[in-house]
């Protein structure tokens, strides 16, 4: 059996392969890999094979990920031994076929990047640039009060256009904009 979850942290996986091994204890393996992260920009990957040999289970399920480009899921197949012994390849096209059936079985989401952007406002003109930012959709995620109020905000690179763009006008030119690296 096959079991697919969203997940973007180690955190949120082992709460999932808890969940499932709570869920079915007395299988004899829960073999797993994961994507955190964009699939093609350097993601941050693992597997296990759960005592199956080595490069048999969690290998092939990862390598069922990576050629579909799925990130931050988790993929973990659940197997009760049956008397049947497989063999090393038997193993690895079980694995991989039941990781495929379980990606087609579900709804895969494509996400749109987005990137943080920190806005430099003078204090007047702060709630003009949180109505522009309102009526755009984008999230406030953070307001920093010193010599200026510093917005941080994370939104598409279409979107970094719209609010410079928006913000601009909106304050005669006088709000500043960066990524978020520049805040240091």
């Amino acid at each position: 059996m096959g079991i697919a979850a969203p997940v973007s942290t180690p955190e949120e996986v082992e709460k999932e392969l808890e969940k499932i091994r709570d869920e079915f204890p007395d299988a004899t393996h829960h073999c797993w890999a994961y994507v955190l992260g964009n699939p093609d920009a350097g993601p941050k990957m693992r597997f296990d094979d759960a005592s199956e040999p080595a490069g048999t289970a969690g290998r092939p399920i990862l390598n069922v990920l990576q050629r579909r480009k799925v990130g931050d899921a988790l993929v973990v197949v659940v197997r009760y031994f049956g008397g049947v012994k497989l063999g090393a390849g038997g193993l690895v096209r079980a694995y991989s076929a039941t990781a495929s059936r379980v990606l087609e079985q579900v709804e895969l989401v494509t996400l749109t990047p987005r990137s943080p952007l920190l806005v430099w406002l003078d204090y007047s003109d702060e709630q003009t640039a949180r109505r522009v930012l309102t009526r755009l959709g984008i999230e406030i995620l953070s307001a920093e009060y010193a010599d200026q109020v510093i917005l941080s905000v994370r939104a598409t690179e279409e979107e970094h256009a719209a609010i410079v763009e928006e913000i601009s006008a909106a304050t005669s030119g006088r709000a500043k904009f960066g990524p978020a690296t520049d805040a240091v």
